[in-house]
């Protein structure tokens, strides 16, 4: 375990790491009571849905641009103004939600709207800069750790969003929302603390000239995409992993109801296991290099199929854990194939590529989520694990067979070799 965090010993990247891992547990713990918030105030499932919707437009819209300006100025610089410019969204929410009796819904709407424009800038900027901050034999390391944390951040603001803010909502109801808020807004501002300490990322574009427009740079980076073997199988990749895994948790509480007896810790369990190995598997990964990362990444993709097929099959519930466990270890096995990409990828390009591998995944979650409680309501929790355990077997054979991508090496030294 301590060799995971080994990678803090770079301070650019440390402090990049602090301020993010500060942002990410106020968002996630913000994202529960927001969509707590709108359930209770609209009492309409399609108004959660709804405002889901509304965060991920921008993605949709936004992420060409945002990588090509990525591509364009420091990406020290946009992450800094994105922490500010999200600090001050959370600020006017506030003191609207301070200065009236209930918080008004179009209010909600509009700074989940503008954070998630804001985010989409910070994003690229932040994948692109990684591979400046730390060597290029260490980068895996760097980006196991950021998953990781991503990963465990979401369990630990649901665990105090459970229980400390709940309590506090019983005593406080009225400071309840407004709590939540302001301490998202707080980590903004001390994420930015922290990025502000990291070095000027100016992207190295002596290739390019410096009066190219943002949209040409898109175009650009677009065709470079098409060109490149190795970038299309990975968006489609990206693409298919993130559908089928996009209705997860909507078959988790269908199974936890029908077959577990709809009790709320077998259903915690459940997502605390599969995303507690997720965790375990991310570090382990962090300081090993696989010289044929390609073939990792799909190894993972047919494991994901096999034991999702299993699932559905597995009524009883240890079984099933256990299914679930093994399932946790497929989707941190993209990144290697993900680390490769990133690294090898002209730093000219890198914000501009990480950005549409972003805007792929943002659509396919909403599209299968919704997708997803229309197909379960007609062939029932078992057919829906077959139907996402095929979706992820059939999508690793196809890789199989795709001309070149399966012998693609990484020769790249790392600390321990696999």
């Amino acid at each position: 375990m301590k060799q995971s965090f080994r990678i803090l010993e770079f301070r650019p990247f440390r402090d990049l790491w602090l301020g993010q891992t500060v942002s990410q547990f106020g968002d996630s713990l913000y994202f529960f009571v927001f969509l707590f918030m709108i359930d209770r105030l609209t009492k309409d499932p399609m108004m959660v849905g709804l405002v889901m919707a509304v965060q991920a437009l921008p993605m949709l819209l936004l992420s060409p641009y945002a990588g090509s300006l990525a591509d364009r100025m420091d990406r020290r610089l946009l992450m800094l103004r994105s922490d500010l410019a999200s600090f001050v969204v959370m600020a006017g929410l506030a003191v609207t939600v301070a200065t009236v009796p209930q918080p008004p819904i179009a209010a909600i709407f509009v700074s989940a709207a503008l954070l998630s424009v804001v985010n989409v800038f910070f994003l690229p900027a932040k994948s692109a800069a990684i591979p400046r901050l730390v060597p290029p034999d260490r980068l895996q390391e760097a980006n196991a750790l950021s998953q990781a944390t991503q990963t465990l951040m979401p369990l630990i603001g649901l665990g105090l969003s459970a229980g400390v803010l709940t309590g506090l909502d019983r005593i406080f109801p009225n400071f309840f929302f407004l709590s939540a808020i302001v301490i998202n807004g707080l980590t903004f501002l001390v994420s930015a603390c922290f990025i502000s300490r990291v070095p000027a990322v100016v992207p190295e574009r002596d290739e390019h000239s410096p009066h190219d427009s943002t949209w040409r740079m898109t175009l650009e980076g677009l065709r470079y995409a098409k060109k490149s073997l190795l970038i299309r199988t990975v968006t489609i990749l990206s693409f298919s992993l993130n559908f089928f895994i996009g209705p997860f948790m909507l078959v988790y509480v269908a199974v936890n109801r029908e077959w577990f007896g709809g009790e709320f810790w077998t259903l915690a369990v459940v997502e605390a296991s599969f995303a507690g190995m997720m965790l375990a598997t991310t570090l382990w990964l962090g300081p090993r290099h696989f010289r044929h990362p390609t073939q990792i990444a799909i190894l993972g993709l047919v494991q994901l199929g096999v034991f999702l097929g299993l699932m559905g099959v597995s009524t009883h519930f240890y079984i099933f854990m256990l299914c679930n466990l093994l399932c946790g270890i497929g989707v941190p096995l993209q990144i290697p194939m993900s680390t490769f990409l990133q690294r090898t990828t002209p730093d000219a390009m890198r914000g501009r590529v990480m950005s549409l591998l972003a805007m792929v995944s943002s659509l396919a979650i909403p599209v299968s989520t919704a997708l997803g409680g229309w197909v379960l309501a007609e062939i029932g929790a078992a057919g829906m694990f077959w139907v996402m355990g095929a979706g992820f077997l059939l999508t690793g054979i196809w890789a199989v067979f795709v001309p070149g991508f399966w012998r693609i090496e990484d020769n790249e030294p790392s600390s321990v070799a696999v």
